[in-house]
């Protein structure tokens, strides 16, 4: 008994000092006239008009946000369940396949495959147009390459491979020649678009060529036809 009665006397003498500490501490602001005196200048004023309205214009578009990504869900759930019912028939399946063939042949077509015997890993380059000389070069007996640039920019890029290898080469943006190379059969891809180098693909006995580069396809066949 006497415990909860000195329990009660200390919290409230807690209360009262907390009270007493309150009022302390606002006898230092001032007054609700004198706060109606003090001027605040304009500009300060538009910004935190400004930030209000920003503020409610977020929680607008956040609130719109969440009701378009559940609409959105349902419809994709809603196409999903069509489209796998228009899959049951076998008109809409042939109609899909021939689209899927008609964008590979649009943009992207498999060029060469060549399944090469382990050869000659490494190989001479007799003749590099004046000016290029070699930035960078590999040779691991696999997978080799040769990269010149001349003072302007220009790059040729040399890569020749002991092994099996297939090229992928867009459609959209190469028109497509067939080319000697000393009796060998090569093909020529020629670039439509200045962000693309021309391609020269071949194949020998040992190797299978890729050479591309800006310059022209005379002088990149003259390359292919100086490699040793």
């Amino acid at each position: 008994m006497n415990k909860e009665f000195e329990d009660e006397i200390w919290e409230s003498f807690l209360k009262a000092a907390v009270i007493e500490n309150s009022q302390n501490e606002n006898r230092d602001y001032p007054s609700e006239q004198e706060l109606k005196k003090i001027h605040i200048p304009e500009h300060y004023d538009l910004k935190i008009r400004r930030l209000i309205r920003y503020y409610n214009y977020q929680v607008k578009v956040k609130s719109v946000m969440k009701y378009c990504r559940k609409i959105a869900s349902i419809m994709l759930l809603f196409m999903g369940f069509s489209f796998a019912l228009l899959l049951q028939h076998n008109e809409v399946r042939a109609a899909c396949k021939n689209v899927i063939i008609e964008i590979y042949d649009r943009y992207i077509t498999l060029i060469h495959t060549s399944d090469l015997p382990q050869g000659k890993p490494f190989v001479e380059v007799e003749y590099i147009p004046e000016g290029f000389s070699i930035i960078d070069s590999s040779a691991d007996g696999i997978s080799n390459y040769i990269i010149y640039q001349n003072s302007s920019g220009d790059l040729i890029e040399l890569n020749y491979d002991t092994q099996k290898y297939t090229s992928l080469i867009d459609n959209e943006h190469y028109s497509i020649l067939h080319v000697k190379i000393n009796n060998v059969e090569g093909t020529f891809f020629e670039s439509q678009d200045n962000r693309f180098m021309n391609i020269l693909i071949w194949d020998t006995t040992n190797n299978y060529f890729k050479l591309k580069s800006t310059l022209g396809m005379n002088e990149m066949i003259k390359i292919a036809e100086n490699l040793k």
